[in-house]
This record gives C-alpha cells, sequence and structure tokens, in this order.
C-alpha cells in the first residue's frame, strides 16, 4: 500500500509526540558530542634556533589535535600529554619514533626530591641536545591543568576496558581533550643582534697606556624553553657581582688620591649561551680596532655561576707561568680567599677545538692568546648541568655565597691592582669590610628582580627591558658602550626563531568513534520511523475489526 504525500503528511500530523523524544534525545547527545567546556592555560615552545649551522630544537609550533598518553596505541597526528614524572629521556625519544603529533609536558612548580631532579637533569641534558620536527610545548602545574590531566587518564582508561560493554558506555560517558595551539607558525626573527655593554674605570694619567683587567660576566640565560630560562645562578649571580664591583671600584676611581694606574673594564656580553658569540665578537672587533681596549690586558676575569657552595673555583686553559701578571693575579685572588677562609682551587682544561662549543667564556680570550680564566662554584665543567636548567631560579642561589665572592673578588682585584701584598698589609689585608662596603640587601633584591625575568637570548632585543636596566645601572658606575653583534647574511653562525610563547586551549570532545556510533544510531531510529509510518494503515485497519467484532458479538 503507497501513501500520497497528502496521505502521509495527515499520518504525521495525527501522530503522538511521544515518538519524537527519541529523535530529540539523539539530538541532543550530538550536541554534547562536540566541543564543550574549554581549558585556556599559557604554554611555553620547545627553543628553536641554529648555531654553526646546526639546527637545535624543535621546528613545529601548530597544534591542533586529540590529546593522548604516552601509552595510547595510536600516537600520529595526536597531542601526547605527559606529566614530567612520566617521562624519560628514552620515553621521549620513543614518542618520536611512534609518530606522535606533539607532546605537552607538565613541569611541577620545584624539584622537592633528589631522585626527581637527577632524573629531570638527564632529560634535559637530552632534550637540549635535540632537534626535532613535531612541536614540543611545556606547561607549568595548576591544579585545573592537572584536573585535564587527570580526565585524559580516565578516558584512555575507559577506552582500554576489557568489555564490550564497559566500552560501549565507555564511548557515551569517556570525555576527550581537542588541544589547540594559538600561535603563529615559527620563523626566524628578522635582523636578530646580540648586544654586549662594555663599562670602562680609566686609571690614572695616560689611560690607553696603562695596564687592563676585565670582568666579565654574559648576561642570557637557556633552557630547554625561552620563557622558562631565569638563569638564577647562571648567569644572574656573575651579573649582579659585576655590577656590585663596578659600584665598589667606582668610588675608588672617582677620588684622585685613590686611583690606581690601572684600568678596569666591566663587559655584560649576550649570547653566552649560544657559544658566547657576543664575546666572540666583541673580542674579533676590539683586536681589529686601532683603539683595542684589550691590548694592555693583563687578566681577563669571568663570573659564571658563583651563587652556591663553599668556595671558588678558578678555571684556566692554560696555568699562568710564574712571575707573569697572570700569575700574579691569581695569586691575589688565592690570598684574598684564604684571608677570608673561603676555599679556592685552580681547575686546568685544555680547550677542545673538536667541540660544537666552548666550555667556558674565557676560552674565547684563550684563544686569542689573551690571559683568562672563569671564576665559578663548579669543579668541572660537565658538572655544571643546572647551568641550562628551567630550575634555575632565584631559590637556587644563595646571597649569602654570592656576596662572600665579591668580597673575595673585591679583595684580590684591589690588591692587584694597587699592587698590595698579604705580607705589606698583615692584619689590614680585609680593605673592604662586608658589612661597611658590601650593600647586601641591594644584592639580595638584584637577585630577586633579575631571576625573575627570562633572559633566553632569543628574546632580548636592543630595546628590552634586561639589556635597558643593566646599561642604566652600569653607568652609574663608569661610562658605557654597546657593541651589537649582527649574523652574517650568507653564512649566519646563529638564526634565533620566535613563536616561543602562547595559549594553549583545551577543548572538550567525545571520543571521535562516538560520532560513528552517534550516526548509526540515528539511522536505525529513522529506518524505524519508516517501517512503523508503512504498517500503521493495516495495524489500524486492524484493530478497527477487532474492535467492530466485539462490538457485534
Amino acid at each position: 500500500m503507497v501513501f500520497s504525500w497528502d496521505e502521509t503528511v495527515d499520518l504525521f500530523k495525527n501522530m503522538p509526540v511521544s515518538f519524537l523524544l527519541p529523535f530529540v534525545a539523539i539530538v541532543a547527545m550530538s550536541s554534547a558530542g562536540g566541543a564543550g567546556a574549554a581549558h585556556e592555560f599559557d604554554v611555553f615552545r620547545m627553543y628553536q634556533y641554529e648555531l654553526h649551522g646546526r639546527s637545535y630544537g624543535c621546528q613545529g609550533s601548530l597544534v591542533n589535535m586529540e590529546a593522548r598518553l604516552p601509552s595510547a596505541k595510536q600516537l600520529h597526528r595526536r597531542c601526547v600529554v605527559v606529566h614530567m614524572d612520566e617521562l624519560s629521556a628514552e620515553g621521549f625519544s620513543d614518542l618520536i619514533q611512534r609518530g606522535a603529533g606533539s607532546v605537552l609536558v607538565i613541569l611541577p612548580v620545584k624539584l622537592s626530591k633528589p631522585a626527581a631532579a637527577k632524573k629531570w637533569h638527564i632529560l634535559e641534558e637530552h632534550l637540549l641536545a635535540e632537534d626535532v620536527s613535531i612541536p614540543v610545548y611545556f606547561a607549568m602545574e595548576t591544579p585545573q591543568l592537572m584536573d585535564l590531566h587527570s580526565d585524559i587518564v580516565k578516558a584512555a582508561s575507559a577506552e582500554e576496558s576489557a568489555t564490550a560493554v564497559e566500552s560501549l558506555l565507555g564511548i557515551f560517558a569517556g570525555q576527550g581533550y581537542q588541544m589547540v595551539a594559538h600561535t603563529p607558525e615559527s620563523k626566524p626573527i628578522k635582523d636578530a643582534a646580540i648586544t654586549t655593554l662594555v663599562g670602562k674605570l680609566s686609571g690614572r694619567s695616560n689611560a690607553h697606556d696603562l695596564p687592563t683587567l676585565a670582568i666579565v660576566a654574559h648576561y642570557d640565560s637557556h633552557s630547554v624553553s625561552p620563557h622558562l630560562s631565569f638563569g638564577g645562578d647562571s648567569n644572574g649571580s656573575g651579573v649582579i657581582a659585576l655590577l656590585e664591583l663596578a659600584r665598589i671600584f667606582a668610588q675608588l676611581y672617582g677620588d684622585g688620591k685613590t686611583k690606581p694606574n690601572f684600568n678596569l673594564l666591566f663587559v655584560l656580553s649576550g649570547g653566552g649561551k649560544f657559544d658566547y658569540q657576543g664575546t666572540r665578537q666583541w673580542i674579533e672587533t676590539s683586536v681589529d680596532s686601532d683603539d683595542n681596549p684589550l691590548a694592555n690586558a693583563h687578566y681577563v676575569l669571568c663570573l659564571d655561576s658563583i651563587g652556591q657552595g663553599d668556595g671558588l673555583n678558578i678555571h684556566v686553559s692554560k696555568p699562568p707561568k710564574e712571575g707573569t701578571p697572570a700569575h700574579k693575579v691569581v695569586a691575589s685572588l688565592k690570598e684574598a680567599a684564604s684571608a677570608l677562609n673561603v676555599n679556592f682551587s685552580m681547575v686546568h682544561k685544555k680547550i677542545n677545538l673538536a667541540e660544537d662549543r666552548s666550555a667556558w667564556e674565557h676560552e674565547k680570550f684563550s684563544l686569542k692568546r689573551i690571559p683568562a680564566a672563569t671564576l665559578s662554584w663548579y669543579p668541572t665543567y660537565k658538572s655544571a648541568k643546572d647551568r641550562h636548567s628551567v630550575y634555575d631560579q632565584r631559590s637556587n642561589v644563595d646571597s649569602t655565597a654570592v656576596s662572600r665572592n665579591i668580597h673575595v673578588l673585591a679583595e684580590g682585584i684591589s690588591h692587584y691592582v694597587f699592587n698590595m701584598s698579604s705580607e705589606a698589609l698583615g692584619s689590614a689585608f680585609n680593605l673592604f669590610n662586608s658589612s661597611t662596603h658590601l650593600h647586601h640587601e641591594l644584592i639580595s633584591s638584584w637577585l630577586e628582580h633579575f631571576s625573575s625575568l627570562p633572559r633566553s637570548q632569543q628574546l632580548i632585543g636592543r630595546d628590552h627591558y634586561v639589556l635597558t636596566t643593566l646599561e642604566q645601572q652600569l653607568s652609574r658606575s663608569c661610562p658605557v658602550t654597546r657593541h651589537v653583534a649582527k649574523a652574517d647574511k650568507k653564512d649566519p653562525d646563529f638564526i634565533f626563531y620566535g613563536a616561543s610563547k602562547a595559549k594553549m586551549t583545551a577543548y572538550s570532545i567525545k571520543p571521535g568513534i562516538f560520532d560513528l556510533v552517534l550516526a548509526v544510531a540515528v539511522a536505525l531510529y529513522l529506518v524505524a520511523i519508516f517501517g512503523l509510518v508503512q504498517v500503521f494503515p493495516k495495524l489500524a485497519s486492524g484493530l478497527s475489526r477487532v474492535v467492530q467484532k466485539s462490538k457485534v458479538a
């Protein structure tokens, strides 16, 4: 029996409204299956740069993928969300090999356990040498982010349920997340430059002909992500020490009676974490200039990580010969350390030209035959794992150790430039009384402020707050000049990339198979309604005859 269009319309008009309730429920479920509640949080992209023709970090930045755990069977075009405690160096390499679309690593605010710190240092060292094509982001742990991680874990558990019924229920009750990073495509930073600040305190008489002692500290920091690079100890402590030394000696050089026949250079170099590019180019420019500030350099003292430990180590590429100015400088520092009960040791390490990067900053000077050394609390280069760590923060620095080491440096330098010895001074060896000449509160406040600023070189343009603040502070003690280093356009030594910070949104969604199940349910419901429409007249006619027969009977 075939119905005309008008008859079909009349039939639907007379159909009970309750027949449509299942359809409304299905539509409601479909709406719930789309993007729902959204969670937005800050994420920090893994560093990306090129140095000496080699690429480092992650090349990608765009993320619009469904969240998964590392244990998921399918990771292609998926964003793997993992807590730092669950990730190892081998685990990260495995994610790359299995074709993960992107990775989001949740970092705890602090590393409370030594075992966790050791594990992170191994992973961090691995990441710092990586070159991957997929986007890798980091986010600091928050309650909201941990709740999101728990939801992803629950969804993964539902998918791995043992029975078919539980799996089917998991499809409808489970909840997934679509991770979207709102960031532009990563591109090289145009006209990237590295600025080095040079301050000079000139001695009496003809300053150009006087011997020079240089104090150098790089101001930039480095870690797995530019915006997570605070460098409290490396090299916040070195920068603060240089500024305090400049302030102390400016007072002596400001009085004609106490101005020595010696020049002091204070160099705040950039690009320290990128093979000391700022220092290298400043040396090359200075050596080739007519007014070479390093022409009469007796010694160059580089400061790097002096905010911990119970002593100082002076790292040299070649031990200074006895009787040379370099030997006398080291001897003065050793005497000062001994008088102040501070351990002082010399560490000799030859320059390895086969390495991609210099171990310490003084090596750049040593390669130009300029006597130099690096002062650090680290006993060896390989033991300095925190120099490139996310967790090299203010809490990692002992302000008392910084003040103590500044005191040693001030005493040692002054004894050398004023040509004084411990035998001549006797009990008056301590020229700079720690309580009157050193500003402990200023040192502590500077450490607090400086360690709160991410200082990766990619972030520091010519007018960046860090650079202008350092220039302003150093200029209070001595005249300051800028040296700007740029990469060669044809054969650049360094290339920095942007898109290092973004907002990521986690949109609540149903599992992908939910749409398929829903489509099948809608199709079956429509088929059932269509069948009911086809047989409804026959059922009505049959019921009518039954009712009529019962009445006749």
